[in-house]
């Protein structure tokens, strides 16, 4: 087969077909200089190429309008890429790690993150993946544009999940007038458009992009839709996600209410639900009866393994880890206190009762997370910062296990661990102000300060018992 390219990009594997003939665009994986991308392709057409070329020159000039709105790095694939040829018209995405949402749930079984719903921790960073896709489709709108095409397929996530959703930064206003039909005509070949699309007079809106909005949430949540024939079928198939608490269960009914006036279609309200279904999960993922996971990296040429080995008096050698794991636990029994601090970056000090242990965020194999507290390391000078946040451990327990253990069973410690950036949130670290907004405070502090006395001293008289004046400052003692 000859090499496909599409400008200096090579088209590697075609992900979703498109349809020329209605100008829906075909999706290909795509290289360039060793790096992944994503290639929108739309076919040129023999019709009017001039009319079409105008419909493109206005919707590229919205698109690079949108890549600019605050916020939207976060919340959109970054497009690389706009031009065209002799046969295309062409958008490129940035690709990397990112993988088209629809290609991963066709291949669920193959991601540890969609399986298992039943827990919490599970389905937290899945809605926090759709708050972000929500609060993406929402920028849209206020910008006066429709998606009219939010799918999985125009959702991009990392292989890993954990709420690294994106928006895909082109499909909502590149819709090319194809041979048989304009652009702003309703297209869709999917049975479960909403419904108000199938009246001849039908059109795209807001209503219809959440509509759209629901489907993508119920299918990531394991509707098969595409083994479903009607659209009557979905509320029944919605009702049998058992997997889902009835919050999570009604945001998505109502986002695919037949009728359009009593569906859910508010940006403020939708985003208002997706965070408190967050905040409601996050309450579980760290309730009481989670324990605290600490996996203890050990060996016989790391400095803790060694300190701990003297500290026990031989009784745990450095060459013998699971005798220096349980030294660690007993080490770390009743309600030990825990210190945070946030710089350089966030973690924390469990002051044991012979050593002070340093944790950090897991991050192994490409994931970073704070359901398991990592550690292969103690405070050799046991310290007080004026900016340590004190907690306690109170009822909670900690499980320290090994750190190949927890590396193999991965899966299901993070399942059972409670979040340690949540059950002991870090503030962030205070900025130093520039010296003249320093003098500033100190000014509004002290004058603050003399009026609260002046203030005091006209309700209760008081007595001057020293003054004190120095080169830089002065001190009255006052009863």
């Amino acid at each position: 087969m000859a090499e496909q390219r599409i400008g200096r990009y090579r088209l590697t594997r075609k992900i979703v077909p498109g349809d020329p003939k209605r100008g829906i665009p075909d999706l290909w994986q795509a290289e360039d200089q060793g790096d992944l991308y994503y290639a929108k392709l739309w076919n040129k057409g023999s019709s009017d190429s001039t009319a079409v070329q105008a419909l493109w020159n206005r919707e590229v000039r919205g698109l690079m309008r949108l890549q600019g709105y605050p916020g939207a790095s976060e919340l959109f694939v970054k497009l690389r890429d706009l031009d065209s040829d002799e046969k295309h018209f062409f958008a490129i995405l940035d690709g990397g790690r990112k993988q088209v949402l629809a290609d991963v749930l066709q291949n669920r079984a193959r991601y540890h993150w969609l399986l298992n719903l039943a827990e919490a921790s599970r389905r937290r960073p899945l809605w926090e993946g759709l708050l972000r896709i929500a609060e993406a489709l929402a920028i849209l709108h206020r910008e006066g544009t429709l998606h009219r095409s939010l799918s999985p397929s125009s959702v991009f996530v990392s292989p890993e999940g954990q709420g690294e959703f994106r928006l895909s930064g082109f499909e909502w206003s590149l819709r090319l007038a194809g041979p048989d039909s304009g652009a702003a005509k309703v297209l869709r070949k999917s049975p479960f458009a909403a419904p108000e699309l199938d009246k001849p007079d039908g059109e795209y809106s807001t209503a219809t992009d959440w509509y759209d909005f629901g489907l993508t949430a119920a299918e990531l949540f394991g509707v098969p839709l595409r083994n479903t024939k009607t659209r009557s079928a979905l509320p029944t198939l919605i009702g049998n996600l058992t997997n889902l608490r009835e919050a999570e269960r009604q945001i998505i009914l109502r986002l695919i209410e037949d009728n359009q006036e009593k569906r859910l279609v508010d940006d403020e309200e939708i985003e208002q639900s997706l965070r408190q279904i967050i905040r409601d999960l996050g309450a579980v993922t760290t309730a009481s009866g989670r324990n605290l996971l600490i996996a203890v990296r050990l060996g016989s040429e790391l400095e803790i393994a060694r300190t701990i080995e003297v500290v026990s008096e031989g009784r745990a050698s450095a060459h013998d880890p699971i005798a220096q794991r349980d030294w660690i636990r007993n080490d770390l029994r009743g309600d030990v206190r825990v210190i945070g601090r946030a710089a350089p970056s966030p973690y924390y000090v469990l002051k044991g009762e012979k050593l002070e242990y340093r944790v950090r965020n897991w991050s192994v194999d490409s994931l970073t997370t704070w359901d398991i507290g990592f550690c292969d390391g103690i405070e050799r000078i046991p310290r007080i910062s004026s900016d340590d946040q004190l907690f306690s451990l109170g009822q909670r327990k900690l499980d320290v296990q090994l750190f190949p253990h927890v590396r193999k069973n991965i899966r299901s410690a993070r399942d059972r661990s409670a979040q340690w950036d949540r059950v002991f949130p870090i503030r962030a670290q205070h900025n130093n102000l520039p010296n003249n907004l320093r003098t500033v405070h100190e000014f509004f502090r002290i004058t603050q300060q003399l009026d609260t006395v002046l203030t005091v001293a006209q309700i209760c008289a008081v007595d001057i018992l020293e003054i004190d004046r120095g080169a830089n400052d002065t001190t009255i003692v006052v009863t």
